[in-house]
């Protein structure tokens, strides 16, 4: 069996540089599927649309993060799983929205959520 990956090395950067104080990212890709079935078919045909991209990244908050925490900023984000032996998803995207919470007991968290902005998406 294949040694599973770690994301203890992951990263998030975005625009100028890195997001600091990363703790988890997600991105879903998606590509819209388009029906072509005709008449008298037994199954449904379907042809490969456009590609799409959303996803979200949590940071810890100091103050100093690299990204505003509010919705419509733009850019290039690079999401890195694992240093080195790497996975990483390039894209253009938009801040969709971004929520605050705090607990008594805890770390303030930012939640930034993002949708694709028309750019290539490069999962290598």
């Amino acid at each position: 069996m294949a040694t599973p990956l770690h994301g203890k090395d992951g990263t998030v950067t975005f625009a100028n540089g890195n997001v600091v104080n990363v703790f988890s990212w997600n991105a879903t890709m998606t590509t819209r599927q388009s029906e072509v079935s005709v008449f008298g078919a037994s199954t449904v045909a379907r042809i490969n649309g456009l590609e799409d991209i959303s996803g979200s990244f949590s940071v810890y908050n100091d103050g100093a993060q690299g990204v505003t925490s509010e919705s419509g900023t733009t850019g290039t984000i690079v999401l890195t799983a694992v240093t080195g032996d790497t996975i990483t998803v390039t894209t253009s995207i938009n801040v969709e929205s971004s929520d605050v919470s705090s607990d008594v007991d805890g770390a303030v968290v930012t939640t930034f959520n993002f949708v694709g902005n028309g750019g290539a998406i490069v999962f290598a």
